[in-house]
């Protein structure tokens, strides 16, 4: 038993000995002691493959039914941006898909923004498939994750400790918690959060190919490609070449010197590539209105306030019961309010550091989160989203791995029964992941329906004024205009000074005929620079429903010049010019994009109507037929393509639109006179 109890150690083991990591204590037959014996950590190896087939298996289908009921969920919060109402991914060139740069969520994420283009190539706006598409990358990563811990557990817990089936299970119920944790139903559900999807992407399989590269050096190609790639779906992964070299150094090579030594051309390509490309964004910032010290936030307040954040995401971490998807956190500007939780963080930091020098494996699991929440969560203000519980989802295995290896090690010191300390290892991954499960299933049912995702966040918030404001806006949407109105106060008296919420209570005014109260809401809100040109658009609506068709052609004009592209501000646009009779203007305005395959049936209607007062028949007729093929049992797009068809001399096919027209809304006076007009020339 004395010579077992030599093995229950170390994980915390000095850079010296660490270049043993790859070998296992072994008893000798003759002399009964422990004796060293070098062995291979090629993770391809020691596995048994329809084990490991099983194991993935059974992860594929706890990580679907954990997300399945979400997937019928609308785009929801910045998919409008990123993927709606994004041109750079409407039929644009594979140029213009790669050189987004601009305030959209995947700005300065190039192949996060193609993934985007191709999904909308592929399947239009239905946003189901888009749905699927992340929950399969969910599994994906599990899969990599599981294959990158079982490498790393054979390191830190010899076979005399963990043979190769404990390993396999234990390594898939780790990854299977990282999969499965509710702050991933963010990442999975939220579409356009793909992005942090690809970011854990490449770290895992950065990893893994520096585990791979021992055996097939090949494999360091992988690692850079990673590194190189990586950085255009998020800018966190451009800590990724840092991480490797800690890892490397702590795990595998043993030491910085045989780093450099076996793997220098490496490390050069990947922290030249991550740091150019760091620069850039340094120098051009890609979000200048929501990331910067300009927006009124000092770095050290910014950094005082993520000691709260941090210690918020730990706490979620390991008891994700206050899963937020808007937090709306303050900024703190009492230093005495956030110094408990920033003597905490320092500490923690303190003690990585430390651990980094006396302990490297588990120093590099410790630095290796501050590392990665740094982008984020440091001393560069992101003032329009001061914390979001997806950051965690990077870090997850960096806490849990060393956690439960300590845990095992501890329990084999104790007990010095490795199959007791397994087993209750196992119970307790067990309990957590039911409870992960049940939490997750539970938030995915909410993002299928986004009034009741909303109505929980107002309940779940510390800070629900966000919640509030989103609440209002949606059911503004489905025309619950007094629930929407009441949002939009209760948003004002948690927070006077909220834009948003003076933006919805002047839209709810102008539905309901309150048009003076409206504009003058409206007209208070021109120069608030997050607004761009919503207050414009909203006053242009104002003056058309009053016929200020002057007044409303300039509203538009303004709101245009903050959002070129935004196509509700051409639209609007576009149909003041048809009721002034500017009909080349018009198509002007909406020909960029009425020439897409999947316009908006309203775009298509307006376009329809310009080509039509322009006699351009045919033109007119194929933009009708294409609303038909959306809304077929549109009325009023029935009787204007009627109009159209008479115009061409077609008066059966005529009657037979202005027929149906009527049968569907007996109310429209025009396709009834127009209906009787036809059959008396027929006749």
């Amino acid at each position: 038993m004395a010579n077992n109890s030599q093995t229950c150690c170390h994980f915390f083991e000095s850079p010296a000995i660490a270049l043993q990591s790859t070998r296992e204590f072994q008893t000798d037959p003759h002399h009964g002691k422990c004796a060293l014996q070098k062995t291979s950590i090629n993770p391809s190896q020691d596995s048994d493959c329809i084990r490991t087939l099983i194991l993935l298996g059974l992860m594929t289908v706890v990580i679907v039914s954990s997300f399945a009921n979400g997937v019928n969920g609308p785009f929801m919060f910045d998919d409008s941006r990123a993927i709606v109402h994004n041109p750079t991914i409407h039929h644009a060139s594979l140029w213009q898909i790669l050189t987004v740069y601009d305030e959209r969520p995947t700005s300065a994420r190039p192949l996060s923004n193609l993934s985007f283009a191709i999904d909308r190539k592929l399947f239009g706006l239905n946003p189901k498939p888009y749905h699927w598409e992340n929950i399969i990358i969910q599994v994906i990563i599990a899969g990599l994750l599981f294959v990158l811990m079982r490498a790393i557990l054979k390191i830190c817990l010899p076979t005399v400790h963990l043979n190769t089936m404990r390993r396999d299970w234990l390594a898939a119920g780790m990854s299977l918690l990282w999969a499965i944790h509710p702050v991933q139903t963010e990442c999975v559900l939220y579409i356009t959060q793909r992005s942090e999807q690809f970011a854990m992407l490449s770290m895992v399989l950065g990893f893994y190919s520096l585990v791979k590269c021992q055996y097939h050096r090949r494999w360091l190609t992988v690692g850079f490609l990673c590194c190189f790639l990586g950085m255009f779906t998020k800018q966190t992964v451009l800590v990724l070449p840092l991480m490797l070299l800690l890892f490397d150094r702590a795990f595998i090579a043993g030491s910085f010197k045989a780093c450099w030594s076996q793997r220098r051309l490496f490390y050069i390509a990947c922290f030249a590539v991550c740091i150019s490309y760091a620069s850039l964004l340094m120098a051009v910032p890609s979000n200048p209105l929501s990331v910067g010290t300009h927006l009124g936030v000092s770095r050290m307040d910014y950094l005082l306030t993520q000691s709260q954040v941090i210690t918020w995401y730990l706490r979620n971490l390991f008891w994700p019961t206050g899963i937020c998807l808007y937090y709306n956190w303050p900024i703190v500007t009492d230093t005495a309010d956030a110094m408990p939780t920033f003597m905490l963080i320092a500490s923690l930091l303190a003690v990585s550091l430390l651990s980094l020098w006396k302990w490297p494996k588990l120093g590099t699991w410790l630095t290796g989160m501050f590392i990665v929440l740094g982008p984020t969560s440091s001393i560069l203000p992101i003032v329009s989203e001061v914390a979001s519980d997806r950051r965690v989802s990077l870090i997850i295995p960096l806490i849990l791995f060393p956690a439960v290896v300590l845990l095992i090690r501890g329990l084999l010191r104790v007990t010095r029964r490795p199959q007791l300390a397994m087993g209750s290892v196992m119970i307790l991954l067990l309990a957590a992941g039911m409870f992960y499960v049940n939490q997750t299933s539970r938030l995915s049912v909410y993002y299928s329906n986004p009034i009741a995702l909303w109505q929980h966040q107002t309940q779940q918030s510390p800070w629900p004024a966000g919640a509030w404001q989103m609440l209002g806006e949606h059911l503004e949407d489905e025309k619950q205009l007094a629930g929407a109105w009441q949002c939009y106060q209760q948003v004002l008296q948690l927070e006077p000074g909220w834009n948003m919420a003076q933006m919805g209570l002047g839209t709810v005014y102008i539905k309901l005929g309150r048009h003076d109260q409206a504009m003058k809401i409206l007209a208070s809100q021109t120069d608030h620079p997050l607004l761009a040109g919503v207050p414009y658009n909203a006053m242009g609506n104002i003056h058309k429903q009053k016929g200020e068709l002057k007044e409303a052609a300039l509203a538009y004009d303004k709101a245009l010049e903050h959002d070129p592209d935004n196509l509700d501000y051409r639209l609007n646009r576009a149909r003041v010019h048809n009721q002034l009779a500017q009909y080349q203007q018009a198509l002007q305005m909406l020909m960029p994009y009425a020439d897409y395959p999947d316009a908006p049936a309203n775009l298509l209607a307006e376009a329809g109507f310009a080509c039509s007062q322009r006699n351009q028949l045919d033109q007119a007729q194929a933009y009708y037929q294409r609303v038909l093929k959306q809304t077929p049992d549109d009325a009023i797009v029935l009787n204007s393509i009627g109009v159209v068809m008479a115009k061409m001399g077609k008066l059966a096919e005529a009657t037979a639109y202005f027929a149906r027209a009527v049968s569907i809304d007996p109310q429209l006076e025009e396709a009834k006179d127009n209906l009787q007009k036809a059959r008396q020339q027929i006749q």
